[in-house]
């Protein structure tokens, strides 16, 4: 017999705007002492659709609806602990909808950074927590943005990013 904690399975969103930017949660993270900065989601409901969680939490802390959904996976954030899982989801397009955050989340603020500085921030260690890192670096493989200089290549301007993102978006 084993020690396991009973969680609901969670849902997030990693949201690019038409500008190449996602909004991120900044909230108190009381065990690390901090504000930590994070993906707009969490839990689901008994027997809620993870999709429509996702959809439910992301415009529930960040005032936004999503568009179109695609999977980027399910992962155990913690396999010894509990069983629940993490539905990560990507989304290319953002309307306005309504901010509707609980008591728990009155301090909560929306950041909002480009897909590439926010990888870089995870590469740097100021995003640190483990759904968030895993989201956002699948969320830059999914779109191929390449970060940093390479032989042969511009630096200068990122205006493909979005075209890119859309040509991606359509395929298979």
């Amino acid at each position: 017999m084993y020690e396991h904690v009973d969680i609901s399975e969670g849902a997030r969103i990693v949201a690019v705007d038409a500008a190449g930017r996602v909004p991120l949660v900044e909230d108190d993270s009381y065990l690390q002492g901090r504000r930590q900065l994070s993906l707009p989601g969490g839990g689901l409901r008994q027997g809620e659709d993870p999709e429509a969680g996702a959809r439910r939490e992301f415009e529930e802390e960040t005032g936004k609806r999503p568009g179109e959904l695609r999977l980027l996976t399910r992962f155990h954030p913690l396999p010894a602990t509990t069983s629940a899982s993490t539905y990560l989801f990507l989304s290319n397009a953002l309307e306005d909808g309504v901010m509707r955050r609980d008591s728990t989340e009155a301090r909560m603020t929306v950041k909002w950074m480009s897909l590439e500085a926010a990888v870089q921030a995870v590469q740097d260690g100021t995003i640190t927590e483990a759904g968030t890192v895993i989201g956002l670096l699948l969320a830059a493989r999914a779109l191929a943005i390449c970060l940093g200089p390479r032989p042969g290549r511009s630096t200068a301007g990122r205006s493909g990013q979005i075209s890119r993102f859309a040509y991606l978006w359509s395929g298979p």
